[in-house]
């Protein structure tokens, strides 16, 4: 129990008191949860928890968890949280499924009864950090800033964005493995993103990439329905940093290729040329603004900038965010 408590004292930056439950709270328990558990009663975010710690080294199956969270609830009338140690993957996605609070120490907190999933991850071994594709980038980015998708179903998200159905379903997939959403329903599948757009956006950070694959130089002018602008063009219009003479654009590298191979970009240089376009991993268009780059993307694009002043200015901009 100790563990998992500094764990939420740490992510949170507060302090919590466990204290035991009252005799006679405790009398109203079925004899056989007060022999499997051990239970405690402490606040977070000024809302009153029950943490729930497993007594023996088997656990209860996932259903058998949540029907123990149902009489506990039931008696002592405030959201239950199963405290676990490490557990196979597969069984925290079906707790995940079923919607069940839990906390693993120094690895993960899923609070839907708070509408908070947070999850930490450990340096890999591998320094080449595991990050979701491109399109489940985009499709989260779209439901935290343009229309929230919670309760859609994948048909319904494809229309909404530039790929098939079958890329939509890879990337939700994508998603869901990723813990930042969970899944319902067998054979039309409906998507639920369980924290709000805040907490989101924070548990989502090692899992984002920056957008831009490469960039190049060209001369001809890149057509507004295809391009955005971006770079410095655009931190300018969302910070009080001073825009520059130099354009860059931004555009989708599937629709780059596409006016290369019609001729519609004739030469392009890594060295030098009048604009700089950004060639992303996924279409600005989708969730650009105003001709302009969103401002989460914006921010993955600078958010290892050594320089103070940009480093300062895009926190102003995501802590200045609308969600």
């Amino acid at each position: 129990m100790k563990e998992a408590i500094d764990y939420l004292k740490e992510i949170f930056n507060v302090q919590l008191d466990v204290q035991t439950f009252s005799k006679r709270e405790l009398d109203t328990m079925p004899l056989y949860i007060e022999a499997m558990y051990k239970l405690g009663e402490t606040f977070l975010i000024e809302e009153r928890i029950c943490m729930v710690k497993p007594k023996g080294d088997e656990l209860p199956t996932p259903s058998q968890f949540k029907k123990h969270q149902e009489i506990i609830v039931d008696k002592v009338g405030c959201p239950v949280v199963f405290v676990l140690g490490p557990i196979e993957s597969y069984v925290r996605n079906r707790l995940i499924q079923q919607k069940i609070d839990f906390v693993i120490a120094d690895k993960q907190i899923f609070l839907p009864s708070l509408l908070i999933n947070l999850r930490e991850y450990a340096v890999p071994k591998d320094p080449r950090k595991k990050r979701i594709q491109p399109a489940a980038q985009c499709i989260l980015l779209y439901h935290l800033q343009k229309q929230n998708l919670s309760g859609m179903g994948f048909r319904q998200i494809a229309k909404l964005l530039p790929y098939s159905y079958l890329t939509t379903t890879r990337a939700v997939d994508d998603l869901a493995e990723a813990g930042l959403c969970v899944l319902e329903g067998n054979k039309e599948k409906t998507i639920f993103f369980i924290a709000n757009k805040t907490i989101l956006w924070e548990s989502a950070q090692s899992w984002l990439a920056n957008p831009i694959k490469r960039s190049v130089f060209v001369n001809e002018t890149l057509p507004e329905h295809l391009a955005v602008r971006s770079n410095i063009n655009a931190l300018s219009h969302f910070t009080s940093i001073n825009d520059e003479p130099k354009a860059y654009f931004a555009i989708w590298e599937k629709n780059f290729r596409d006016l290369h191979k019609k001729g519609l970009i004739k030469m392009y240089s890594q060295y030098d040329g009048e604009f700089t376009v950004e060639q992303w991993s996924y279409d600005p268009l989708t969730l650009a603004d105003k001709g302009v780059v969103d401002p989460l993307s914006l921010y993955l694009m600078f958010r290892d900038e050594t320089d103070e002043r940009v480093s300062y200015e895009i926190n102003q901009m995501i802590k200045n965010m609308r969600w």
